[in-house]
Parts: C-alpha cells; structure tokens; sequence
C-alpha cells in the first residue's frame, strides 16, 4: 500500500509527496554528516500544445516514454520523481 501512495500511477515514477519526503530525510542527512545534494528540476516545454493537439492520451503516451528515458539513465542512487503534469525532479 505504501507503494501506491508514493509512486505516479501513470509513471510508475515516485510522486510529488516521496519527493517532498525525501527531499527532507536528505537535508537533515547533510546537516547531521555534511556532503552534497543535487536537484534537477526537469519541465516539457509546450506540453499543453501536444495535449491540445494530439489529445491526453498522446500526452500521457509522451509522459510515459520520457519517463521511461531518464529512468533508464539514472545511477542506482538518483531519485526520480514526477511532480505532476509535466514536471520531474531528479
């Protein structure tokens, strides 16, 4: 269950509340041992135009295969997560 709580239904990415969950676990790690954090925040430029265009379901199929795509090129310990709508963070 918990699973389903933290994971994009249409990604099979985490969501937006792992993120945030996470993003706070790794800022008291760094406070309490030191060490870096990234973030990349990634953002579809006119994803409204495909859905607009094409339809949702174009849109979702576009979603899911950039999903697929970063997910495939994410080191063992990258995080990768879809905020909503057409916004990731890795």
């Amino acid at each position: 269950m918990r699973a389903l709580s933290v994971t994009d239904v249409l990604t099979g990415a985490y969501n937006r509340r792992y993120f945030q969950d996470r993003m706070q676990a790794e800022l008291k790690r760094i406070d309490r041992h030191g060490g870096n954090l990234s973030i990349i925040m990634l953002d579809i430029d006119h994803f409204k135009r495909i859905n607009d265009r094409f339809g949702h379901a174009a849109g979702d199929q576009v979603l899911k295969a950039i999903s697929e795509k970063i997910s495939q090129r994410l080191r063992s310990d990258d995080v990768f997560c879809r905020l909503g709508g057409e916004e990731f963070m890795v």
